[in-house]
């Protein structure tokens, strides 16, 4: 029985380290993704050179939103 619960104890605490190293990474992408869309929003708009050279066809798709993170 003691087997079984200690069992039970780490598979919840890999299933727990799992569910946070997922939400990190989620946080993460979303972060990235807000920094380039104000980088593209500045490019375009005139006030930064494109010093990432990411090129226009990037920054367009990005602000037109195909790159959206979906949060469903």
């Amino acid at each position: 029985m003691r087997k079984l619960a200690y069992l039970s104890l780490v598979l919840s605490a890999w299933a727990l380290a799992l569910a946070i190293v997922g939400l990190v990474g989620s946080i993460d992408y979303s972060e990235e993704l807000a920094e380039d869309m104000l980088y593209c929003e500045m490019v375009e708009t005139g006030h930064w050179p494109d010093y990432k050279e990411h090129g226009h066809a990037y920054c367009a798709e990005l602000l037109a939103g195909k790159w959206e993170m979906k949060t469903e």
